[in-house]
């Protein structure tokens, strides 16, 4: 992260609400998942790197059959922690909405996507 964006998402604060939105939606998968708690808060801490996913994505994160991976999505969805943005079929995709709107993104769209140098890509592993 450029020393810029850290300075900006501590000045207003962002950062502190990351922290708070994270620790909510852990403890809110930790209370409704009884099985398999463990792939939904991998899942859960993946989606902070990749907040726009769809069920083969998931299924790729966590390792789950495409049917858990679904079940897993519907979920989430259920909790209002996934957004269903594009799709009613096979490729379907959801969004991280809670924590793309503290971005300022609050329809929880796909924005277009960006171009990155080298130098850029490398700060964001």
């Amino acid at each position: 992260m450029s020393a810029k964006v850290a300075e900006g998402a501590a000045r207003d604060g962002t950062a502190g609400k990351i922290v708070h939105l994270r620790e909510e939606h852990r403890a809110l998968v930790s209370k409704r998942v009884a099985r398999g708690a463990g792939r939904a808060m991998e899942l859960l801490e993946r989606l902070y790197f990749r907040p726009i996913v769809s069920v083969h994505s998931i299924r790729e994160m966590t390792g789950l059959s495409f049917a858990s991976a679904n079940d897993l999505a519907k979920r989430l969805s259920d909790w209002r922690l996934l957004s269903e943005i594009m799709g009613r079929g096979r490729n379907r995709r959801f969004s991280y909405a809670p924590y793309l709107a503290l971005f300022g993104d609050t329809e929880g769209g796909v924005s277009p996507p960006r171009q990155f140098d080298r130098e850029t890509k490398k700060q964001l592993r």
